[in-house]
């Protein structure tokens, strides 16, 4: 119970930074606020103790409505010994374990590390143009505020934030209102270099979507066998590689999705972690074919990205963890149902 309750306590990973606000006093410049170097995690969602409330629901849900397997209360357990320990190696190894108990199963004669990869590319590539999305709207609206939120509002009602900027990104139509962000951005150059790399490099067409998901899988693959060779080390030898507490930081990021997903896919009904792994590789598969990919998988066809279409050549239609988002549906309403009582 309590393991399955930090789990859902953690905050999603997005990054919120402050900016370094300066004053003159007597002629001296002091640093009111110096928060440009250390990040601050899920700043917006730990207000009113949102986090808290989906825990709680996740909770209730999980241990009285749904029947997860076994398999994964062992894992949460092996996650929660985790958090507990401060050996770096005890970390990884229990981590390492909780995803091989988390899989579980062999796909014919493929070796299992290849199996591990094959799943956790495909529930990470599954949220990742949306969690870029996710971030960079984040940034925009720290440095914009008010101002910036007027100019999402305005860009397509009813979809959520992340989706709007993708529109704004991809879609050559709103090269109007592309122009008008950046300039708004005028004081913040990365901000937009980075809109910039996504409308003119990421989301030229559908070819271009896929390359740069190829290049997010092919990193995934390269980080998950760091990974495998560090827990390798450690259990024949007591030995590490030098970079322990990055691949760390990632497997439990890895594992973390993971669970996600699964409590996603539990809440749909579906306790099998085998049916659930296949379905997501299913859809990934189907996702590449919308992008234009050949029956032999060798070429993509490049298909423009429409105000039709952008949503499924950019997300594959995933606009997040549906779980979550009905929660925070519910607490928003709940939110503007008390502040037009205080009105």
């Amino acid at each position: 119970m309590v393991g399955l309750h930090r789990i859902s306590q953690h905050h999603r990973p997005i990054y919120i930074k402050g900016t370094a606000q300066i004053s003159q006093v007597d002629d001296e410049l002091n640093v009111l606020s110096t928060s440009v170097i250390k990040s601050e995690k899920n700043v917006l969602l730990r207000a009113n103790n949102e986090p808290q409330i989906q825990s709680y629901f996740f909770d209730d849900q999980l241990l009285n409505n749904v029947n997860p397997p076994e398999s994964f209360f062992r894992a949460v357990s092996l996650h929660n010994s985790a958090l507990d320990s401060k050996e770096a190696t005890n970390q990884l190894l229990d981590l390492w374990t909780a995803v091989e108990t988390l899989v579980g199963f062999r796909a014919g004669d493929e070796d299992k590390i290849n199996v591990i990869c094959n799943i956790l590319t495909s529930i990470l590539n599954r949220s990742y143009m949306y969690n870029q999305m996710e971030q960079l709207c984040k940034d925009i609206l720290v440095v914009l505020g008010k101002r910036g939120q007027e100019f999402i509002d305005k860009i397509e009602e009813n979809e959520q934030d992340p989706v709007k900027l993708a529109l704004v990104l991809g879609v050559k139509a709103q090269e109007e209102s592309y122009n008008e962000l950046k300039n708004m951005l005028e004081e913040y150059p990365i901000l937009q270099y980075r809109m910039e790399l996504f409308s003119k490099h990421i989301f030229c067409n559908s070819k271009t979507v896929f390359e740069e998901l190829m290049r997010h899988k092919e990193k995934l693959k390269w980080q998950i066998m760091r990974i495998y060779r560090n827990r390798n080390m450690i259990v024949h030898n007591g030995e590490h590689m030098p970079y322990l507490e990055i691949v760390l930081g990632n497997l439990h990021y890895y594992v973390d999705a993971m669970f996600d997903v699964l409590i996603e896919y539990y809440h749909m009904g579906i306790a099998n972690n085998r049916i659930i792994f296949y379905d997501i590789e299913k859809e990934e598969i189907l996702y590449w074919e919308n992008l234009g990919l050949d029956e032999k998988g060798k070429k993509v066809e490049e298909k423009e990205i429409t105000q039709e279409n952008y949503k499924k050549l950019l997300f594959n239609e995933y606009e997040g963890n549906s779980v979550k988002n009905v929660v925070k549906q519910a607490i928003n309403e709940i939110k503007n149902k008390k502040n037009e009582k205080e009105e």
